[in-house]
């Protein structure tokens, strides 16, 4: 199935992707068979705007889901949806930490709606033409995106298809959950893991999420023949 029939990014055949990263690493594709395939975020049935997205990185920073959507919800309320550089200058430093941003995440969002309005943020068809490295380099320029943020935007708004965030908590102990560990792997196991993922990684970052919420499999039931 095309990734459009399925309201994916374009380029993203969800089906091509899970039988190729199946067939790259036998215990991701016995782990999906106990907890299922993810399916594709929601976010991803919207057009993208990478303002927007950026913005609701900024703000899971350190917060737990159900503490960044609180805040999404009211940030929403307030400035509209999708966010715009205009409206986050319009509502301004204080009015964002009224909306419960720190002063950081505030003066961040408004640095970053600026940038956009000078045209030194890549946004649109700028940051379609930008290889993922290229467009993660130009994102953690500015203050408050560092590169789990910019990864972020990448999986979610996006819908890049080969991005691991290696560093990321969630996706460490996912792996770890996937050999039969307690303790979340480095960052570095997890890259060197993720090689075979190409050019998957972000599939496989979804099951990783997955298993992380799961706990550890039984090894038995994992082994690749």
């Amino acid at each position: 199935m095309s990734g459009e029939r399925d309201g994916l990014r374009p380029g993203f055949d969800w089906e091509v992707a899970k039988a190729q990263l199946a067939a790259a690493d036998p215990r991701l594709r016995m782990a999906a068979a106990r907890v299922g395939w993810p399916e594709a975020p929601p976010s991803w049935r919207k057009p993208p705007s990478l303002f927007d997205g950026l913005v609701r990185a900024v703000i899971a920073q350190q917060l737990s889901a159900r503490a960044a959507g609180a805040v999404e919800r009211r940030v929403e309320e307030a400035l509209g949806c999708p966010l715009t550089p205009a409206a986050v200058l319009k509502g301004g430093e204080t009015g964002l930490r009224a909306l419960g941003l720190s002063a950081a995440k505030a003066q961040s969002l408004i640095g970053l709606a600026d940038a956009a309005l000078r045209g030194s943020l890549p946004l649109g068809a700028e940051a379609a033409v930008l290889s993922d490295a290229a467009l993660l380099e130009r994102l953690c320029r500015h203050r408050g995106v560092g590169r789990w943020t910019a990864e972020m935007v990448l999986i979610f708004t996006l819908g890049r298809p080969d991005v691991l965030a290696v560093a990321d908590l969630g996706l460490r102990r996912g792996y770890a959950h996937l050999l039969g560990r307690g303790r979340p792997v480095s960052a570095g196991e997890l890259a060197s893991a993720g090689e075979a993922w190409r050019p998957h990684r972000t599939l496989a970052s979804l099951l990783l999420w997955r298993l992380a919420a799961h706990g550890p499999l039984d090894q038995h039931q994992c082994q690749g023949s």
